[in-house]
């Protein structure tokens, strides 16, 4: 089930994760590795690398244990990182264009 929840993280499909979750089988797995993972899925879906990273602290044991989580996630956390950089890039560079010579 976490690979499920996992391989749905990593196709940026993370909303499809509570689906599953909530359904008639998803719900005989429910423990700490699924809540982990929902953790994981509910941090990227808000694209935030804060959120990931306290995400990642708060539920280490379930998600250091498993050397293939782990390394995905390891990933993830790299693709947030650059999103977020260019998106303060992007703010920052609109914002020097307004203040341009006028």
């Amino acid at each position: 089930m976490k690979y499920m929840l996992l391989s749905k993280i990593m196709s940026n499909q993370p909303k499809e994760t509570s689906t599953i979750i909530s359904s008639k089988s998803g719900l005989q797995y429910v423990g700490p590795e699924i809540d982990a993972m929902a953790a994981v899925a509910s941090a990227h879906e808000a694209r935030s690398l804060k959120k990931f990273e306290a995400v990642l602290e708060q539920h280490k044991q379930q998600l250091s244990e498993d050397p293939i989580i782990q390394f995905h996630l390891s990933d993830l956390n790299e693709t947030l990182l650059e999103q977020n950089i260019l998106r303060r890039s992007h703010r920052f560079f609109l914002g020097c264009g307004e203040t341009g010579s006028t």
